[in-house]
């Protein structure tokens, strides 16, 4: 059944090892400061009566209770969000940001953020969510930014091209500052991802990880971690070995790393390095197509265990696992035999952020959707050229 392509955007609609364990290579990976989103959606409210401001439904002035409700542009990304993240309750410093089509991004930070931090998050991020529009900002806290009839000439916010791992976008300064000099401290091939949530990956994760063997190998191991540990996938390359960042806000990766197609163990597995993968996957390979049960298990940030033989092998593997999984990371079974079993409801992340993971982020297609365990609905895709709500069967 072929999908169907909304040309206007929902902005103008109501969103009703047999011993063998994989080491992820030391310390995790993944710094995510982010949580994000919310209030309700519903019909377009009456006058604000403030003095001056439009008498018409939805209208709100200048430092009035933030209400998506009496926003006419709205759209199903953001409301998705707010309801997702919370925004109508968070206490965190939080912020919504918009383009002119209602398109945008909904920013929680955690409470160590600060509300400017929180604002120029959101303000990036709707950039690149909304396929490269300009934005500004529709809420700050709990009130909004601006009057209605003056919103539209604050979007004009842009993110450009950063020249230096200084510009890392959507985090605090500390997460910046964290990420950026440990990972200028890495040697080697080594590459760095992003995802619009504040999720920073970096592969290898130390100093004192296994080398990677390649510059790809450093991308995949990178995306592929930062895929598993973020709200909202995929992600896309900040940087690679020491070279100046090559990440492009009007050009960010809208499909997924992972394989999540794959229903068989073959050349890799998502987060794994390749050292990790020779040294233990082909011996498994080998006993299970010989008849032996047997039992994979991997964790977000790239450990990993696989059991044959004899005695409980779920049980042996999920151990190995756990011998090597760092902290705040959960190791989730990966293959029975050769048979991949993992699907994105494995991976806590993307599952905390709701509908929101399905509703919210863009992604190339249909397929890509539905490849992330997105199936029939409303999506906004980027294959056409640009962000569009399309429906998805």
């Amino acid at each position: 059944m072929a999908s169907i392509v909304v040309l206007a955007t929902l902005a103008t609609v109501t969103p009703g090892c047999s011993g063998g364990a994989t080491d992820p290579d030391a310390n995790p990976g993944g710094t995510t400061d982010a949580s994000s989103g919310g209030g309700p959606t519903g019909a377009d409210g009456g006058s604000s009566g403030s003095s001056g401001m439009p008498t018409g439904p939805g209208a709100f002035a200048k430092g009035d209770p933030f209400d998506y409700a009496k926003v006419k542009t709205r759209s199903q990304m953001v409301a998705s969000m707010l309801t997702a993240f919370g925004y109508a309750t968070a206490t965190t410093p939080k912020a919504v940001a918009v383009d002119a089509e209602g398109l945008g991004y909904v920013r929680v930070m955690p409470a160590s953020g600060t509300q400017a931090e929180a604002e120029s998050a959101a303000l990036d991020a709707c950039f690149v969510i909304g396929g490269a529009k300009a934005c500004g900002l529709l809420a700050s806290a709990d009130k909004f930014v601006e009057d209605e009839n003056k919103l539209a000439a604050t979007l004009t916010h842009v993110l450009a091209k950063p020249a230096a791992l200084a510009g890392l976008p959507f985090v605090t300064a500390t997460v910046r500052t964290t990420k950026t000099t440990a990972y200028n401290a890495l040697t080697g091939f080594k590459a760095l991802a992003l995802s619009l949530d504040g999720t920073v990956v970096s592969a290898p994760t130390s100093s004192t990880s296994a080398a990677l063997t390649t510059a790809a190998e450093a991308k995949r191991v990178a995306l592929e971690r930062c895929e598993m540990q973020a709200t909202f996938a995929p992600c896309t390359v900040f940087a690679e070995g020491n070279a100046a960042p090559i990440y492009e806000p009007t050009a960010p990766t809208w499909t997924p790393q992972i394989r999540w197609k794959d229903k068989v163990v073959h050349i890799s597995m998502p987060g794994t390095t390749d050292n990790n993968f020779n040294a233990n996957v082909p011996g498994y390979l080998g006993q299970v197509a010989n008849g032996q049960p047997g039992a994979i298990f991997l964790a977000s940030d790239g450990a990993g265990g696989d059991q044959w033989g004899s005695g409980n092998v779920d049980a042996l593997a999920l151990a190995q696992c756990q011998q090597r999984v760092g902290p705040g990371f959960t190791c989730f079974k990966y293959a029975a035999q050769a048979t991949v079993v993992m699907s994105p409801a494995n991976i806590a992340a993307p599952m905390a952020a709701g509908v929101a993971h399905c509703e919210s982020m863009p992604r190339t297609d249909c397929a890509a959707h539905l490849a992330m365990g997105c199936t029939t609905g409303m999506r906004y895709t980027t294959h056409m050229g640009s962000v569009k709500l399309e429906m998805c069967p």
